[in-house]
């Protein structure tokens, strides 16, 4: 070999021979806090699954439908939670926990071959003279630390890693290869970053110009990982133009995650594979998210939500489950009793996609929207099935448009109402029954007449007359869906209450009044706690078949303030109209204003809008 050959090669060493480490079963025992039954000097040399465990081996069960393979496996030892008395008792010895999964984890740990850097700072690092160094920090080679930068104590920051200027780095850190923290970037204690990760890039915010052009705005602000968070190869979390990005301690994000700008991450959240958060998105604690979900995100103005930017998931709310989508949605061990486990997706008219809708808006708005309980009739004798009402409705809404920019809420265009009561007996003292009512919200966010949001109610009633009033107990169910967004947790709620009906004549003008209320006695997602209603009617004809009407009512919510931090909710609904009587029903033709609390059933703001529909009733 050539003089000028040599200066380009290196001789490669032989690979090191490592020693096995082996430990006794007993101060396994003693490290993982489980309770030894069998020889405590077996000597363990890794920890492997239950079908593939040789001798020398620690296995573990979680779940009680792998216990059969105790009787075959050939481990010398099982990690074993609770067992049933008739289980067969295992051939091995057995390490005893009440959470044999989390002392698998810490039982993998003993045997990990870790090979850190070693401790200091490699001469092919380049590191600012002002940076500050902790100590019994690992540098490795090609390492960039920008002015001003500080990094903790017991810090390991891998090959060609770039932290930025002022950027800091708690203790305790795990920085592998080729990630970038950039300037100004927070990150607190034990944390790990995995290859390509890139902590502080621009986030994507451009104002649009009158020449149809984009200029950028500049994303100069913080982003703040917080203690225990692990990230995952090549993913990214974006710095906003003004506030914060904050992924919360204990956070856990899988490879090839975004985190877009101004987000912020619950503690403790779990984001698999692929998942897209969307700016300025909230992500509530404990949530966890499957692979290739994202979230919908709406910027706010003052007061009020405007155009959808995104589409994905459309909230997590905690503790929820975003699943991948386009399986059927499903949610976790929440679903309210009654809720059905999916709506068949038809295609049809307006009415006929209103009815199979998804999300829906709201019981009180509901009830106001679709046709107000009234004092029945007093039959001579007691009947079977005595009675049947029938409502449907549609509405325009009417929404003002948000912003120097004129943009309208594409969600809300129509609402949309298809149900009924009726009778199933009347014993004369009083009936007993059950209504049903669907309800849409229809928008334009995908297409003209686009069902985001759809609502059902269930409701049983018995009830006592006395004169002209009658008294009610009711329990209704109510439960809110998504249509072509999904959604994997339940959003529903169980009320019990009572309910006080009264009818009043003027002459030839009927008043109606129904007042309401009752308690959540189950919910999930909903922060509701005591639910209130007042509504007055107000019928005049002006012929046989022609009349005027007129309806009020108000809504008040008692909330629990831990959930959503916020305290009671208060709506209310006005509208008049001409009623038109035939034969076997009546068409009401109405205009009128609302304000809707939380007409969106995740981002928890009122909406206001007025409204012109038809009523189609059974007389």
């Amino acid at each position: 070999m050539s003089s000028e050959a040599a200066c380009y090669t290196r001789r490669i060493p032989p690979p090191a021979k490592h020693s096995i480490e082996t430990l006794k079963l007993r101060d396994i025992a003693e490290r993982l806090a489980c309770r030894l039954e069998g020889d405590g000097d077996v000597e363990i040399v890794r920890v492997a699954g239950i079908q593939q465990a040789q001798e020398g081996d620690l296995t573990f069960i979680a779940n009680p439908r792998y216990l059969t393979q105790l009787a075959t496996t050939r481990a010398s030892a099982v990690i074993l939670g609770r067992t049933r008395p008739d289980d067969a008792p295992p051939r091995c010895a057995v390490l005893h926990t009440d959470d044999p999964y989390s002392a698998f984890a810490r039982a993998v740990s003993l045997f990990a071959d870790d090979t850190p850097p070693p401790k200091g700072v490699d001469r092919l690092s380049a590191v600012a003279n002002d940076a500050a160094i902790g100590a019994d920090v690992s540098i490795g080679p090609f390492v960039t630390i920008g002015s001003g930068a500080a990094v903790g104590a017991r810090t390991i920051i891998y090959p060609n890693v770039v932290v930025g200027p002022g950027a800091r780095i708690g203790e305790g850190c795990v920085i592998h290869s080729q990630a970038s923290i950039r300037e100004r970037v927070v990150i607190g204690d034990r944390v790990t970053l995995h290859d390509g990760v890139v902590v502080g890039s621009d986030g994507f915010g451009f104002a649009r110009q009158k020449d149809g052009s984009h200029l950028k705005i500049p994303q100069h602000a913080g982003v703040v990982i917080e203690d225990d968070v692990e990230i995952g190869a090549n993913s990214t979390v974006d710095r906003p133009a003004i506030g914060e990005t904050r992924i919360s301690a204990g956070a856990k994000i899988d490879n090839l995650v975004h985190i877009a700008h101004g987000v912020t991450i619950g503690r403790r959240a779990l984001l698999a594979a692929q998942v897209g958060i969307a700016g300025s998105t909230v992500i509530e604690d404990d949530v966890m998210m499957a692979g290739q979900t994202g979230r919908v995100v709406r910027h706010r103005s003052p007061g009020h939500r405007a155009r959808r930017l995104a589409k994905g998931v459309g909230g997590v709310p905690p503790p929820a489950v975003a699943e991948k989508t386009g399986g059927r949605a499903r949610a976790p061990n929440r679903r309210a009793r009654g809720e059905a486990r999916c709506m068949p997706d038809i295609d049809g008219s307006l009415i006929g996609r209103a009815v199979l809708a998804a999300c829906l808006a709201f019981i009180v708005a509901a009830r106001a929207a679709a046709q107000q309980p009234i004092v029945g009739p007093v039959p001579p004798a007691p009947e079977f099935l005595s009675r049947y009402d029938f409502h449907l409705t549609a509405a325009a809404l009417l929404t003002s448009p948000i912003g120097p920019q004129g943009i309208t809420d594409e969600r809300f265009s129509w609402d949309t109402h298809f149900g009924g009561s009726f009778d199933l007996v009347d014993y004369v003292g009083g009936r007993a029954g059950v209504l049903v009512d669907f309800q849409a919200v229809l928008g334009s966010e995908y297409r003209p007449f686009d069902p985001n949001q759809g609502n059902y109610t269930l409701e049983t009633f018995a009830s006592a007359r006395s004169g002209s009033t009658e008294i009610v107990g009711m329990f209704h169910h109510v439960s809110r869906h998504l249509s072509d967004r999904p959604k994997r947790m339940a959003i529903a709620w169980n009320e019990l209450g009572g309910r006080l009906l009264h009818r009043a004549t003027l002459g030839a003008t009927s008043v109606d009044v129904d007042l309401e209320g009752g308690r959540a006695v189950q919910h999930s997602f909903v922060d509701y706690t005591w639910l209130g209603e007042l509504n007055l009617l107000v019928r005049r004809p002006l012929g046989d078949h022609v009349g005027v009407f007129g309806h009020g009512s108000g809504q008040l919510f008692a909330v629990d303030e831990a959930v959503a931090h916020r305290g009671s909710q208060a709506g209310g609904l006005i509208e008049a109209g001409v009623r038109l009587n035939g034969r076997a029903g009546a068409i009401e033709l109405f205009a009128g204003y609302e304000k809707r609390v939380d007409a969106d059933p995740l981002d928890r703001l009122p909406q206001h809008w007025g409204l012109a529909g038809f009523r189609l009733l059974s007389r």
